[in-house]
């Protein structure tokens, strides 16, 4: 029988810092936010160091020799028990999560992160229950030790060993010993608790940074069970008293559309036991399921290069432009994979960001995922344009557009790639009117949003927008960008069939483009879009 009461020590230092993984420092305080959820104690002790592992075999190894003597086994005991039915009482109504806001390398084995600490309590009173929330930022020390990170043990635990050994002296003079051991091991996590409340690094604090692609744990119980779950990369998921199918499905469809880097959620069955519930999650033909945690941090380390490079100070606008024109620059549409009828990585935003290498589907989850990085509110919806299709809703400014990043990468459409700057803006920040004229939206969408402004459309801020066709002010804009640049692509976007025809008949047939000092005698193509009444010029 193990000695509980020296277990819920270490649980209480323990749940002042974080969890421990494989693949990368933040995965560690990961897994220890679910081992505390989970109440899985042992689990929790495996994210620190091997020195404090080592000191909590111990603890429990002399915990259960006194206990086997029948008075104080009997005593302590009874006070074991006791606190861990408290412990316990408190730790179903405290769910934890974490913020990563910074991190500084020291060297190749050491960083220091900096981690915003959530505890959401449910407390009761009487009848009614109210939740509480209290968060902490701290810094924390990981270690690397054979290539698997640790939370490092931020004081000397020399005492508490020295402590643990006098427990176990258990002989003639019992009593002198335990009170002995006791006051050391007190002595010792106190002043461990002290030195997690004060810890300190030589190296600077790390700057916090302008991204997050952590998300808080979903309002709802049982969508943030299976969040929980999904953070430790599972394809197989046991929800403890659920046994609703309709609520269950609901919840993971809901965990689906809200969190693109948990890839695998996708075909599932279930096996139902008594109030208990099994998912299983279809796997993914082309990645075996025990590397989806590991996909889920190269993602977040791809995700992490991209949004470290965009320059600072972008507005609103610029962001969602900056990760909209990156992924039509390094991700390629697979045609091939349009047809596969199995779940492959093309459709998902590992895909397109890791791999570079997407469908529809993938463009659009891998848009969302660093958009709600950078703390947009963003999602996917589905339809049919010309087939089966995905894009994306952001909103900006207090106002929902639409975002659809695969058809502004000009090989996706089956058309001819354009030639000069390999990307299209048509489909950036559109309003429902001009959406819709090529697509329609699936029932089961759990969100639709309305979008009624074309205040951030990109051709509106380009100033190459025209309700009516105005020959002088487009023959100004080519002049404009001919002159600053003779071998760009120059787009324009009319706001009727009229004007976008009355444009085609004057520029091209009547030959009026050819009025703009430069252009007398200089070759040029041109595409058209007669859905979206969009006309472009490659110049030479």
């Amino acid at each position: 029988m193990k000695l509980r009461i020296l277990s819920l020590a270490l649980i209480v230092l323990i749940v002042c810092v974080g969890c421990g993984g494989k693949p990368k420092a933040e995965a560690t305080i990961r897994k220890y936010v679910s081992a505390y959820n989970h109440h899985d104690q042992d689990q929790m002790i495996e994210c620190y160091e091997p020195s404090v592992q080592k000191a909590y075999d111990a603890a429990q190894a002399a915990g259960n020799a006194i206990m086997e003597s029948t008075f104080w086994g009997t005593l302590i005991g009874n006070v074991a028990e006791k606190a861990q039915e408290e412990a316990d009482d408190k730790e179903n109504k405290t769910r934890l999560s974490v913020k990563f806001k910074g991190r500084e390398r020291i060297d190749e084995d050491t960083v220091v992160l900096t981690v915003e600490y959530t505890y959401t309590s449910r407390v009761r009173s009487g009848k009614k229950t109210k939740t509480e929330k209290v968060t902490e930022e701290r810094e924390v020390r990981m270690i690397r030790i054979d290539d698997v990170w640790y939370i490092a043990a931020p004081v000397d635990l020399s005492k508490l060993t020295e402590g643990l050994g006098k427990l176990g002296e258990i002989g003639k003079d019992l009593q002198p010993a335990v009170s002995d051991a006791f006051s050391a091991i007190g002595s010792a996590v106190s002043g461990m608790m002290s030195g997690l409340q004060t810890q300190t690094t030589a190296a600077a604090a790390a700057p916090a940074l302008p991204f997050s692609f952590e998300r808080p744990d979903p309002a709802d119980p049982l969508e943030a069970e299976i969040v929980s779950q999904l953070r430790l990369g599972k394809c197989v998921l046991d929800l403890k008293g659920y046994s609703d199918f309709e609520a269950i499905k609901a919840a993971i469809y809901r965990v689906r559309e809200s969190y693109p880097q948990y890839f695998w959620v996708n075909g599932f069955q279930t096996e139902t036991l008594g109030s208990d519930t099994t998912v299983t999650f279809s796997p993914f033909r082309n990645l075996p399921e025990d590397q989806y945690l590991q996909a889920v941090t190269a993602l977040e380390e791809a995700g992490t290069a991209i949004l470290s490079q965009m320059p600072e100070g972008l507005s609103d606008y610029e962001k969602a432009l900056y990760v909209h024109d990156y992924l039509v620059d390094h991700c390629v549409y697979d045609e091939a994979s349009v047809d596969l009828q199995e779940t492959a990585l093309v459709h998902t935003a590992y895909g397109c960001i890791v791999q570079e290498s997407a469908v529809c589907e993938g463009y659009a989850r891998a848009y969302q995922y660093l958009m709600q990085a950078l703390g947009f509110e963003c999602g996917t919806v589905s339809g049919i344009a010309r087939n089966s299709h995905a894009w994306n809703y952001i909103s900006i400014g207090g106002s929902y557009y639409w975002v659809d990043v695969t058809w502004d990468d000009p090989i996706s459409t089956g058309g001819e790639t354009i030639a000069g700057d390999n990307k299209k803006h048509t489909y950036f920040l559109l309003d429902d009117a001009h959406i819709f004229r090529t697509r329609t939206l699936d029932d089961d969408n759990l969100f639709v949003p309305q979008c009624s402004s074309m205040e951030l459309n990109w051709f509106v801020r380009q100033g190459r927008y025209f309700e009516t066709y105005d020959r002088a002010a487009v023959l100004a804009q080519i002049s404009a960008m001919y002159s600053a640049d003779p071998a760009g692509k120059m787009e324009f976007m009319f706001g009727s069939a009229e004007a976008y025809a009355a444009a085609m008949q004057d520029l091209i047939e009547n030959g009026q483009i050819r009025s703009v000092p430069g252009l007398e005698y200089t070759a040029y193509n041109y595409y058209t879009d007669d859905e979206m009444f969009v006309l472009s010029f490659v110049i030479g």
